[in-house]
């Protein structure tokens, strides 16, 4: 939404200064359309991606493409609006889809809900991810400005297990010296603990 953007510009300075990084290419469109003309031309091609410029602007699949430009995501994340306000990102079809254009040892990302408040919610996505990913875990923080301030997101792959924690390359983590307020290793750790009442 583009006046998500904007209005972002405009209260959230520091934050939208994130737009204009040297390595964010920022197309406002239709997520589920997009995704669908990315994975249609994924299953067409023999080499994998076209030109992830011409999808991003809704051409018709084999217009002009470099089919060589062979390319998928190592992370997708989908930071969609609340459960039934945007129905097609909700569907087995386009999380299919997105299963599609991940790299091998590729993860998937979803924003959920209140882990306490929506429980039921919650269980309805892992159940629809699990027929379609290996391995579905959601994990938690503390987000006060959303429902509860209690949240949880889901992480899927079909080759990685957030609970398996030497998947992650700590040592590279800290070579690159990240200034982090919030984010550790203990904090990862923990997020993927999950109360009692949640199993």
């Amino acid at each position: 939404d583009e006046a998500v953007v904007q209005i972002c510009r405009k209260f959230f300075r520091r934050l939208a200064s994130s737009f204009d990084h040297p390595k964010v290419t920022l197309h406002v469109d239709d997520g589920a359309a997009w995704v669908d003309l990315a994975a249609k031309r994924f299953r067409n091609s023999p080499t994998g991606f076209a030109d992830t410029e011409s999808m991003a602007s809704g051409s018709a699949p084999g217009a002009a493409d470099d089919p060589t430009a062979a390319r998928q995501f190592d992370v997708i994340i989908v930071d969609s609006t609340d459960f039934g306000a945007a129905e097609p990102l909700f569907t087995q079809n386009f999380h299919r889809n997105l299963r599609q254009l991940l790299k091998s040892r590729g993860v998937l990302v979803i924003n959920l809900t209140s882990l306490a408040w929506q429980l039921g919610l919650v269980r309805q996505s892992v159940r629809r991810q699990r027929q379609i990913f290996k391995y579905v875990r959601v994990f938690q923080i503390y987000q006060p400005t959303y429902t509860s301030g209690h949240y949880c997101f889901m992480l899927c792959s079909n080759d990685v297990d957030a609970l398996d924690m030497e998947a992650v390359d700590w040592a590279a983590s800290q070579r690159k010296n990240l200034a982090m307020s919030y984010y550790s290793r203990a904090v990862h750790e923990a997020a993927f603990a999950l109360p009692e009442f949640a199993w």
